[in-house]
């Protein structure tokens, strides 16, 4: 794999889907295979089509290098979520919407459909509550309290960037601060956390 476009892997058993995908992905390099560790090695995106059971331990090996949009049933979404999946769509969702979701992704953003947002924050609840984690928003910085504050309002690493007059790149290292310190893993796990009360300190400061 190579050359200057983005590189975007489709893993899945179905041919036709590939191929389908690959018309519409038309600005992208566009590879697909059924092997996602080796689509995955050498690409800038994998997109994981399953039509049947996730399989949440590969999930967390191939998300843990590369980022990864699922396309599986809504139930399963937190089990991808928790493998660390950049986003995440219904494997019935239509071609334009996939598309659309590689757009986002590349331009920094998180994917989760909107309906499946409040299945999120109950789920984080409940996993915070489990294992005892409370959110330390205290331990942001001054600069990752502003780079909280505007990805929890759907802004991509390249529109932080410019508000706070910084680089896409510098604006992403704050961010994965900011997931790490806060034990989420995506844009979409830090907007359904700030969405479940959790600002009110943060905009206190």
């Amino acid at each position: 794999m190579g050359g200057d476009r983005k590189q975007v892997a489709v893993c899945s058993q179905k041919e036709t889907f590939s191929k389908a995908l690959r018309l519409v992905l038309g600005d992208f390099e566009v590879h697909i295979g059924s092997d996602p560790i080796e689509l995955a090695a050498a690409s800038d995106l994998l997109i994981w089509h399953f039509q049947d059971e996730l399989q949440a331990e590969s999930l967390a090996e191939v998300a843990a290098s590369t980022p990864t949009l699922v396309l599986a049933p809504p139930d399963d979404l937190i089990a991808a979520v928790d493998a660390g999946c950049i986003g995440f769509l219904s494997n019935r969702a239509p071609l334009e919407e996939i598309g659309s979701a590689v757009t986002t992704v590349f331009e920094g953003g998180a994917v989760v459909p909107p309906d499946l947002l409040g299945v999120l924050l109950r789920h984080m609840v409940q996993r915070n509550r489990i294992d005892g984690e409370v959110t330390r928003i205290n331990d942001l910085t001054a600069r990752e309290r502003e780079v909280y504050r505007l990805a929890v309002e759907g802004l991509r690493k390249e529109e932080i960037g410019k508000r706070l007059y910084i680089s896409a790149d510098t604006a992403r290292t704050h961010l994965q601060r900011v997931y790490r310190k806060l034990g989420v893993h995506s844009q979409a796990e830090l907007m359904a956390l700030a969405g479940g009360g959790k600002r009110t300190d943060l905009e206190e400061q």
